[in-house]
């Protein structure tokens, strides 16, 4: 999966329909990422409509539910990506920008964080906390001493 974009070359096997099956019945839920992962601006109209009609069709198939939800592959989209996403019936996709989403965030640009297996507890609070992707203790330490440098000099005020 993605051997060409991941600079380790590790390949992982991607889960087959039974397993996807397994883990909804175990309360998961599955939305669409594309049919094959493709960088959606460098399509073609049709291409691009087939990987995302596509898949949400192969997986309301497959799940026996309705698949409202995208995530652009990479991150990646354009205004013709997001009419397309709009026009194949998602209510609403995820890129990878991080931050919060605000009540006047553009759902289909939603914004979302990365968590990894690796991410500690205090990480993770300090992910959400922030809304960064770096939720290593310098990043807040240095994010809340800028703070602290703001209220003391009376910037923003």
């Amino acid at each position: 999966w993605c051997e060409a974009h991941n600079p380790s070359g590790a390949t992982y096997p991607l889960m087959d329909a039974e397993q996807i099956r397994d883990l909804q019945c175990q309360g998961f839920r599955f939305e669409s990422h594309t049919r094959s992962h493709a960088d959606l601006p460098t399509l073609d109209d049709d291409a691009l409509r087939a990987e995302l009609s596509g898949s949400r069709a192969d997986l309301e198939d497959l799940l026996g539910n309705r698949v409202d939800y995208l995530a652009y592959p990479f991150g990646r989209y354009d205004e013709r990506v997001l009419k397309a996403a709009k026009a194949a019936g998602y209510a609403a996709a995820f890129s990878t920008q991080p931050g919060f989403n605000r009540h006047d965030i553009d759902r289909f640009r939603l914004r979302r964080l990365d968590v990894f297996g690796t991410d500690t507890p205090a990480a993770l609070v300090r992910k959400i906390q922030l809304g960064s992707n770096d939720g290593s203790l310098g990043n807040a330490v240095r994010y809340y001493m800028r703070q602290v440098t703001r209220r003391i000099s009376g910037v923003g005020r």
